[in-house]
């Protein structure tokens, strides 16, 4: 919930929130042998990626 919240706020560090719940969750997912769910979440983690470079990208330029 908080890093939905963060989200909302446009809180940038929310990313990390994200990369850190989804890297478990594959974990999670991979001990229960629930692969494709596991997959899901790694196209998550590039999702992710993407979303903190570019709201880093937008953050830098409304600073200049």
């Amino acid at each position: 919930m908080i890093a939905t919240f963060m989200v909302a706020r446009k809180i940038l560090e929310n990313w990390i929130y994200w990369f850190v719940i989804d890297a478990v969750s594959i974990w999670l997912y991979l001990l229960r042998e629930l692969y494709f769910t596991a997959g899901l979440f790694a196209v998550y983690l590039v999702m992710i990626v993407i979303g903190y470079r570019s709201w880093r990208a937008s953050m830098q330029e409304n600073q200049t």
